[in-house]
């Protein structure tokens, strides 16, 4: 859960001031953003998980070799469509706290274990269990956490399999609950709201990526690095344990984040900085500097030779450049962007709610 600083919004609001030597329109910006980039991102999703859910039918009717490997692509075809996604969990997603319910990870063992142990077959199970035991990571924890032989016989077992579609339709629910709140009100409203203040459509979209990089930088990176343990590793904290596609996910994180900086093929906020003339430190474009940066992470990922696991094992260089340079995004949007947009940052920290 993002804490605003009152203190800290109350000074902002009294010093912001238009910016007054452009005409740029924000408003088409919005449009742009929530018509060409949110919502066929939302809808990405929800087809993904419609074919997740099919798989998984398919694999709980006659597991075997086929079926399972269906199941897994389709699970990673679904997480890497959320990573797209992921960084517009503002709006519908957070007023409804649909997150925890798609995205939760590390996930638990043991508690996925229990709530298949403990299914009583009610269609409203879900709602009594903890969000480390659903979603996303516990799908991936269901299909990946053995060798395949384990797995399919596994799902001979009647529980699990009601566990895992159950787990799936859950998925598919928020995808549309997410797109029906969107283009059934919400998209309007985010393009109406053009102001500065803590609800308005540039100020949600500049702390999300703020709030992504740094979770990025953190959670992704740094906690399973062992950088808050003393260079102990803590390898079961990575995103992505048990299918190991950690580094892919980052990298669709920051892909994500780069296009919406951009707007993709339209208006973005690359293009409010440059009606502005704002440069960075170097005397380039500011824009030039962050899309800059946010190549090198693509670069310094692709690199990467094998897993993020692997990379964190036998190439810690490698990770700790990728640090730095999510770390400069980070300050590229905070210190830098929202200052001379003169939006309010409202990005604290994240209680993990």
């Amino acid at each position: 859960m993002r804490k605003l600083s009152i203190t800290l919004i109350s000074l902002l609001l009294f010093f912001v001031t238009a910016c007054s030597s452009t005409d740029f329109d924000r408003k088409a910006m919005l449009q742009n953003a929530a018509n060409n980039l949110i919502i066929p991102a939302y809808m990405d999703f929800n087809q993904k998980t419609d074919s997740l859910l099919n798989s998984v039918q398919r694999l709980n009717e006659n597991p075997n070799s086929k079926t399972l490997a269906t199941a897994q692509n389709a699970w990673k075809e679904t997480i890497l469509s959320w990573k797209r996604a992921e960084l517009y969990n503002f709006g519908p997603v957070e007023e409804k706290a649909l997150a925890g319910s798609i995205d939760r990870w590390p996930t638990s063992e043991g508690g996925i274990e229990s709530a298949i142990q403990e299914y009583d077959n009610s269609e409203n199970y879900l709602v009594r269990i903890g969000s480390n035991r659903k979603g996303l990571p516990a799908i991936e924890y269901l299909l990946f956490h053995g060798n395949e032989d384990l797995i399919i016989q596994e799902f001979q077992n009647e529980n699990r399999k009601r566990y895992l579609e159950l787990l799936s339709k859950s998925l598919v629910n928020n995808s549309e609950l997410i797109l029906d709140e969107w283009e059934g009100g919400y998209q309007q409203k985010f393009i109406e709201a053009t102001g500065n203040r803590p609800n308005s459509g540039l100020t949600l979209m500049a702390n999300e990526i703020g709030f992504l990089l740094e979770m990025v930088r953190m959670d992704k990176l740094e906690v399973p690095f062992g950088k808050q343990t003393g260079g102990v590793l803590r390898l079961q904290m990575l995103e992505s344990e048990y299918a190991h596609i950690s580094k892919e996910l980052i990298y669709e994180n920051l892909k994500s984040a780069q296009n919406t900086f951009n707007g993709g093929e339209g208006k973005g906020f690359d293009d409010y900085l440059d009606a502005l003339g704002i440069k960075g430190a170097n005397g380039s474009l500011l824009s030039e500097s962050i899309n800059a940066e946010y190549d090198n992470a693509s670069s310094l990922i692709e690199g990467m030779d094998g897993s993020l696991e692997e990379a964190m094992q036998n190439n810690k260089q490698s990770v700790e450049q990728l640090i730095e340079s999510v770390q400069q995004l980070y300050i590229y949007n905070e210190v830098d962007m929202i200052s001379q947009l003169s939006l309010l940052d409202t990005f604290s920290d994240n209680d993990g709610d």
